[in-house]
């Protein structure tokens, strides 16, 4: 494996309980090899009822999005990166989610439990916290999600745009100081960059860091760098 790499997941239409195929930059498999980096992108991002799946590979396998299980990818790219970089030390783990969701609750009626089974399915929620009490005690995991004023937004109401916009802006500013707590960190562990532990850092611009580029290594274990996206 390379210093870096991008992993992205997505599960077998033929059976979605399966564990999560990973597509991955520095992959070499047979099976997988001939793969556009189109065809990756639309296996990882095929929501069921929104995109079709689309058949990639060798073998044409047919792929759909990993949302069923899967919509918080961070502890299967720990174990990549476990697996790939046995030899690494520490972890730097940044995980960002798409918004907090509501609670989730069972009514009377069939429809709620159905409803409840879906959201229980899809939520990312579990593993953040898993990672969080696993990791988070000492600044190896960060997980940034809007917490606010977005629950209600669905996967199809790509016309608020602007709301969820106002709201992970607001977010930002409230944790800006936590936010840079993590650059700190996450720019500290590169012992062969150009900048040091100590230095001042680059003035945070709604989310971005000024110009400045920050890269940094898998020295020790960069999980952020292993690609992913995550969910609520």
């Amino acid at each position: 494996m390379p210093a870096s790499g991008n992993v992205v997941l997505a599960i077998t239409k033929d059976n979605v309980d399966a564990p999560p195929t990973l597509f991955k930059t520095y992959d070499t498999s047979a099976s997988l090899s001939s793969c556009t980096i189109w065809q990756v992108a639309r296996a990882t991002s095929a929501a069921t009822t929104f995109f079709k799946s689309i058949k990639v590979g060798r073998d044409e396998i047919e792929f759909v999005d990993a949302a069923f299980g899967y919509n918080n990818p961070c502890r299967i790219l720990i174990e990549e990166a476990k697996r790939e970089l046995p030899y690494r030390g520490r972890m730097r783990i940044l995980s960002i989610g798409t918004g907090l969701g509501d609670v989730v609750a069972i009514g009377k009626t069939r429809l709620s439990i159905i409803n409840a089974l879906k959201k229980m399915a899809t939520s990312s929620k579990k593993v953040a916290s898993e990672l969080d009490r696993q990791y988070g005690d000492d600044g190896q995991y960060y997980r940034f999600n809007v917490d606010q004023g977005l629950h209600d937004v669905t996967l199809s109401e790509w016309d608020k745009a602007s709301r969820i916009s106002a709201h992970t802006r607001n977010y930002i500013t409230e944790n800006e100081k936590a936010i840079r707590v993590f650059v700190q960190n996450f720019a500290d562990m590169d012992p062969a960059g150009d900048r040091h532990a100590g230095d001042p850092l680059p003035e945070l611009h709604g989310g971005t860091i000024g110009q400045e580029e920050m890269r940094p290594r898998l020295s020790p274990t960069t999980v952020g760098e292993l690609g992913g996206s995550s969910g609520s």
